[in-house]
């Protein structure tokens, strides 16, 4: 492999920067309310993500997360205005439509939360919409524009070598990290279209070329 040439680029790592092991995304949050649940009054964040289409059931384009309201450190709530406070000022309310049309960058992770006492098993909650960092100026004007490849015709059909293509970005990811894998990948803007709007997904589960394993990750079926 030859060494790199030119300028050297930049990378904004930085030691104490926020270290994860998810696929973060550049979104914008569409909804910010408190609602009433099961279980009493719940923060409700929706952020659509800027870069690639997101295709649910819900048909919102966004992914959500329900925080109940607490003002314990150890919760869903707590972890996530503690995260804000390096994105927003200090005294913003959330759940107040005052975090409409915030892009930055964001992460869904899972947060344990200890052992349930009655059960002995670890308590997590999963998916956890967590804001990671400012998006810059030159991001803002790159989410103003929104997914670059939304008028990309994905493909019916896939020869070798694009099905190989594909399944390097989709392995050992969720359905929805694959999505978000996609959108930042190298792949022809047809096949990252492929990937960002589920077909690939929808289509490679039905012809048996990949299942979910135990931790819902996408891997080949064998024999491939």
């Amino acid at each position: 492999m030859s060494a790199p040439t030119g300028e050297k680029p930049n990378l904004n790592i930085t030691v104490g920067m926020p270290l994860t092991d998810e696929s973060p995304f550049l979104g914008t949050v569409v909804i910010d309310t408190v609602e009433e649940g099961t279980y009493g009054y719940q923060w409700h964040l929706a952020v659509k993500p800027c870069e690639f289409e997101l295709h649910g059931k819900a048909g919102t384009g966004a992914f959500h997360t329900y925080y109940g309201v607490s003002q314990a450190k150890k919760s869903k709530i707590g972890a996530a205005l503690e995260a804000l406070e390096g994105v927003v000022k200090k005294g913003t309310r959330v759940g107040q439509d005052e975090l409409l049309g915030l892009t930055c960058w964001w992460v869904r992770k899972d947060l344990p939360f200890g052992t349930d006492k009655e059960t002995g098993e670890p308590m997590v909650a999963k998916q956890v919409l967590i804001p990671l960092r400012k998006a810059t100026e030159e991001e803002q004007e790159r989410a103003a524009k929104g997914p670059v490849s939304a008028e990309v015709e994905a493909p019916t059909a896939l020869d070798e070598d694009q099905l190989e293509a594909v399944l390097a970005v989709l392995r050992g990811k969720s359905p929805k990290d694959a999505q978000i894998a996609g959108a930042k990948s190298k792949l022809p803007p047809e096949l990252k279209q492929f990937i960002m709007d589920g077909t690939a997904y929808d289509h490679l589960i039905e012809n048996d070329v990949i299942v979910l394993d135990d931790d819902g990750k996408i891997v080949d079926k064998e024999p491939f």
